[in-house]
């Protein structure tokens, strides 16, 4: 199964003209990671990955964030940068923890969703899985915003903990992704 461009997202870095860094989102709503990693979902996109590029895999079972360490021949190689069975699952209204890297939300209607400080450097990627209604984190402390809404399954954003408080790192999603106020 070929991985479709709208599915696949640039959200943040300094663009492959840079020769890596960059930040990418994809998502299915009905593949698992066996799927799309055994199908070459991201050797599709050889074109476009560099290696140290970072990318946001989210599917119906699952969401990794893996880092490109190779990209030979139209084939790519990547690590995973989260230890596996670390996703928090949460439904409706509740606090993503600062234990696992990942939080998945289903919304149940207008939710609201908190996230208390961690660590310096601590990454955390915060996904709506199913769209039941906007979904809004706000987190304890954050840098340049002040809380970020969800619209959209896919609706995807990678934050990480700086002295002071959560910064964006990249958000994005199937349509305009989520907003920060």
């Amino acid at each position: 199964m070929a991985l479709e461009t709208d599915n696949f997202k640039e959200t943040s870095g300094p663009g492959n003209s840079q020769g890596g860094g960059q930040t990418y989102t994809v998502f299915s709503s009905t593949d698992t990671l066996g799927t799309m990693m055994a199908s070459g979902y991201l050797n599709d996109l050889a074109f476009k990955l560099n290696v140290r590029d970072t990318v946001v895999m989210s599917g119906s079972d699952f969401s990794q964030l893996v880092r490109v360490d190779t990209n030979s021949g139209g084939v790519v190689t990547v690590t995973s940068n989260v230890p596996a069975g670390s996703v928090q699952s949460i439904t409706g209204a509740g606090a993503a923890d600062i234990v696992t890297a990942i939080t998945e939300v289903t919304s149940t209607s207008t939710d609201a969703i908190t996230l208390a400080d961690g660590a310096a450097g601590q990454v955390k990627v915060v996904s709506l899985i199913v769209d039941g209604g906007t979904m809004t984190l706000t987190p304890a402390n954050a840098l340049g915003y002040t809380s970020i809404a969800f619209a959209d399954a896919g609706d995807t954003v990678t934050l990480v903990f700086l002295t002071g408080g959560w910064a964006i790192q990249g958000q994005g999603g199937l349509g305009t992704g989520p907003l920060s106020s």
